[in-house]
């Protein structure tokens, strides 16, 4: 596990069989104990230092997230939205084909345990900006960082 100091905290990267398996608050306590860091760990921590330095739209580490089949949905749903854009839950929950599941998305929105690479930031409320694990003002600043094209209020 490798923790990075990034411009909203210090995040806990953990990878297992080369991909990463966490990108988390570093307060939060991580599935795996302390260990040496990966290649894999300190790769995707390179690749989100970049993120966070402006440098960086996309990441090329690969991803294991552990969730249900719906969780999981909707985590593939939000890596497909662009950098610099965003979703409402509803329109998430159109694109996984459950309609009515907007609430559902927001949740599993809160469990993604994949911060920054599976863009749950991007997925905000149709009257604002929605939650976010590491609170609103972190959120604010990851969608202004991407000049993101809907109007975020509240």
């Amino acid at each position: 596990m490798k923790i990075i100091e990034t411009k909203i905290g210090k995040l806990t990267v953990v990878g297992e069989h080369g991909a990463v398996t966490e990108i988390r608050y570093a307060q939060e306590p991580a599935s795996r104990t302390a260990q040496a860091e990966t290649e894999t760990e300190i790769f995707a921590s390179s690749e989100l230092l970049e993120y966070f330095d402006g440098k960086r739209q996309s990441f090329s580490f690969k991803i294991t997230p552990a969730g249900s089949e719906f969780e999981r949905l909707v985590w593939a749903e939000l890596r497909n939205i662009p950098y610099g854009e965003t979703r409402t839950y509803g329109d998430i929950a159109k694109a996984v084909k459950h309609e009515k599941a907007a609430r559902a998305v927001g949740n599993a929105c809160r469990k993604n345990p994949i911060l920054i690479a599976v863009p749950c930031h991007r997925a905000v409320g149709k009257n604002g900006i929605g939650g976010f694990v590491l609170g609103g003002d972190a959120k604010r600043f990851l969608l202004e960082t991407e000049n993101c094209n809907k109007k975020i209020s509240q």
